[in-house]
C-alpha cells in the first residue's frame, strides 16, 4: 500500500521489479450477492502472501459464504455462484470437490444444492465489473496509506450499494482432497458451463453444455450416503502465509516513512498508519492475522441454519 501521491509523482524510485515486491500490495476480490437483503457487495483483500489459483478461490468462495450468512443471519436453502471461466481456479477438481466437501460437512444444514454458472469468456463485463469501475473512480486521486484507510475511502465514495469488505487472511489446502481415498477425478470440465451439486441419498452431480440449455442431465451421484460422513470429516490444512522478501518490506516502509515526513512533502502525523503496515507485514495487524481454522466458520454456518428448513433426504 501506498498514498497515490507517492506513485504518481515518484513512480521512478519503484519501477525495478525488486521494488515492486517490496510493496505491500493489496488486491481486491470482488463480490456480487443478489439474494440477500442486508448486504449486496462484499470485497475480499488479498496479499502477496500467498498463492492464486484452486486454494485461494475455494478459501474465498467459503469467507464470503460465511459473511453473507453472517450478515443475513441465516443458512441459505441455494447457492448459485456466477464464476469466471478459468481452469485454474473455478473450473477445477479442488474446487468442484470443495463444493461436494462442504454439501457434506452441513449433511442436515438447510443448505442442499449448489450451483455453478460459468461465463462463456474467461472475463466477461457484467455488473461486478461496472462496480470495480466504481470503485476505481472512488478512490482515484485520493491518498491512503493502508487497507482499511482505503476501503474507509470508497465506502465514503460510493453509496449507491451495500457495501461491506474483509481480508483473505488465510487460505486452506484444498488440493490436498486428491490424496484422499474418497477422491476421484471430474473429466471434461472444460465442455461444460453449468455444474449444480445436490444432497439427497448421498451427493449428486448434474451439468449443462451450456446455461440457457433447458435440461439437466440425468444426476450422477458422487458420494453414497454412507460416504458423505467421511468426506465431511476432510479438513484442510492452513497455507503458510508468508511474503517472499518481508525485511525489504520493512525497509519500502521505513523509506516512504521518511520521504513523507518531510516538510516539503506535507505528509504529517501517519506513524501509526505506518505502524500499521509494519504490523500487516508481520501478519500482526488487527483482523489481517492468519492461522484461523475451518472449523470456526463450519460452526457458525451451522448455527445459522434455517429453523425448520425442508432436509432433502
Amino acid at each position: 500500500m501506498c498514498p497515490s501521491i507517492w506513485s504518481q509523482r515518484h513512480s521512478t524510485l519503484i519501477k525495478s521489479a525488486d521494488q515492486q515486491h517490496r510493496r505491500l500490495i493489496a488486491g481486491v476480490i470482488g463480490g456480487l450477492a443478489f439474494g440477500p437483503v442486508n448486504i449486496s457487495h462484499y470485497n475480499l483483500n488479498v496479499f502477496q502472501d500467498c498463492k492464486h489459483g484452486a486454494n485461494m478461490q475455494s478459501s474465498a468462495l467459503l469467507r464470503v459464504l460465511h459473511k453473507l450468512v453472517e450478515k443475513e443471519g441465516h443458512l441459505p436453502e441455494e447457492w448459485t455462484i456466477g464464476a469466471d471461466n478459468t481452469t485454474k481456479e473455478t473450473k477445477c477438481n479442488t474446487t468442484m470437490w470443495f463444493f461436494i466437501w462442504l454439501l457434506c460437512v452441513l449433511d442436515g444444514a438447510s443448505l442442499w444444492q449448489i450451483t455453478v454458472l460459468f461465463l462463456l469468456v474467461g472475463h466477461t463485463h457484467n455488473e461486478l465489473d461496472r462496480f470495480f469501475s466504481r470503485l476505481s473512480v472512488a478512490l482515484r486521486g485520493r491518498d491512503y496509506f493502508t487497507v482499511p484507510g482505503m476501503f474507509a475511502a470508497a465506502q465514503h465514495a460510493i453509496r449507491s450499494c451495500q457495501f461491506d469488505c474483509g481480508h483473505l487472511g488465510q487460505i486452506w489446502d484444498w488440493d490436498s482432497q486428491k490424496q484422499q481415498p474418497w477422491f476421484h477425478e471430474m473429466t471434461g470440465l472444460p465442455r461444460v458451463h453449468a455444474i449444480r451439486f445436490s444432497r439427497g441419498d448421498g451427493i449428486f452431480v448434474q451439468w449443462k453444455h451450456w446455461m440457457t440449455d433447458e435440461g439437466w442431465c440425468k444426476p450422477i451421484q458422487v458420494v453414497p450416503r454412507e460416504m458423505m460422513e467421511t468426506v465431511g470429516a476432510f479438513r484442510p490444512q492452513c497455507v503458510k502465509m508468508e511474503f517472499p522478501v518481508q525485511v525489504g518490506m520493512h525497509d519500502f516502509v521505513t523509506m516512504l516513512q521518511s520521504w513523507c515526513e518531510t516538510p516539503e512533502h506535507g505528509f504529517q502525523g501517519y506513524q501509526q498508519e505506518f505502524q500499521w503496515l509494519h504490523d500487516a507485514i508481520n501478519h500482526q495487524a488487527p483482523d489481517f492475522d492468519p492461522g484461523q481454522e475451518v472449523d470456526g466458520l463450519l460452526q457458525d454456518l451451522r448455527a445459522m441454519s434455517r429453523k425448520g428448513a425442508p432436509y432433502r433426504a
